[in-house]
C-alpha cells in the first residue's frame, strides 16, 4: 500500500466517521425534541442542537468527495 493509498483510506474513514457521528447527534436531538413539550425556546434549542451536526455533515461529505484532491495536495 502506497503512501497515497493510505492517505485516501484514512481520509475516507475519517469522513465516514464524522458523517455517522453527526447523523447520530441529529437522531438523538430529534428524539429529545419529540419528548419535550412546545416551549418558547424550543426553536432556538433545536437550531443550536442541529447547527453543529450540520457543519459536521458538510465536512464529512467534503472529505469523502474530495479525498483525491486533498491527497494530491498532501503529496506535494
Amino acid at each position: 500500500m502506497t503512501k497515497q493509498e493510505t492517505y485516501e483510506v484514512g481520509l475516507k474513514l475519517l469522513g465516514v466517521y464524522i458523517l455517522v457521528k453527526a447523523l447520530s447527534i441529529v437522531a438523538l436531538t430529534v428524539i429529545n425534541l419529540a419528548k419535550l413539550s412546545f416551549e418558547s425556546h424550543l426553536f432556538s434549542t433545536a437550531l443550536y442542537s442541529l447547527l453543529h451536526p450540520a457543519i459536521q455533515l458538510g465536512f464529512g461529505v467534503f472529505l469523502v468527495k474530495k479525498t483525491k484532491l486533498i491527497v494530491s495536495k498532501l503529496d506535494k
